[in-house]
């Protein structure tokens, strides 16, 4: 569940660096470690803990 949600998002984001001017592209940067993180934290909660 997590893991389509993350796909979801990055092709999301993808289409929108595709129509944002070349100046905010910097935000990737900061936008894409996040997605990583979310996407994770997504994936480590979907499946059971064997602590």
């Amino acid at each position: 569940m997590g893991w389509l949600l993350y796909e979801v998002i990055t092709d999301f984001y993808d289409a929108a660096m595709l129509t944002v001017p070349e100046w905010l592209q910097f935000l990737s940067w900061i936008i894409t470690p996040l997605l990583w993180l979310v996407g994770g934290l997504m994936k480590a909660t979907s499946r059971p803990c064997w602590c």
